[in-house]
């Protein structure tokens, strides 16, 4: 390791999900061992409703499928319109079909199912219409409600 022993905010991110950052500092030893599990309830997150809790147990904010660190269901920007368009245009589509189905390991795909799919069963808008209806700073149950990356730039 090259960083020395000492405290550090630990963050995890992945492709298109919100990333996440310890509360506090996690102390890291001289062999770079510390243990953050960002799953459990007893990890404190950085920011308010930073993290997401299924049960009993926390998860990455699903729906960032354009990299800028917002889940946008509807609005400027939205991560929906990016999904549309990414079906419309792939290779794969060739007779243009929004039912196509792209089955491989991309940002549209919101549920990590190595398949966007943009109309029907276990369709990837889904995840971002539920992540932000019920976001818990959502008070309104707004359809255009903006959750956001709290890790601190």
């Amino acid at each position: 390791m090259d960083a020395p022993a000492g405290k550090y905010y630990i963050s995890v991110n992945h492709r298109n999900h919100l990333g996440v950052m310890t509360a506090a500092p996690i102390l890291i030893d001289k062999f770079g061992a510390g243990k953050v599990d960002f799953t459990s309830p007893d990890t404190e997150c950085y920011g308010e409703n930073a993290c997401a809790v299924m049960g009993d147990i926390r998860a990455l904010w699903a729906g960032d499928i354009k990299g800028t660190g917002q889940v946008i269901f509807q609005g400027a920007a939205n991560g929906v319109n990016e999904m549309f368009f990414s079906i419309l245009t792939h290779e794969g589509n060739t007779d243009n079909q929004i039912n196509y189905i792209i089955n491989e390991y991309t940002n549209s795909d919101a549920d990590m199912n190595c398949r966007t799919i943009y109309q029907g069963s276990f369709n990837d808008p889904n995840t971002l219409f539920f992540n932000t209806l019920m976001h818990p700073s959502n008070t309104n149950f707004s359809t255009n409600f903006i959750i956001s990356e709290q890790i601190p730039k």
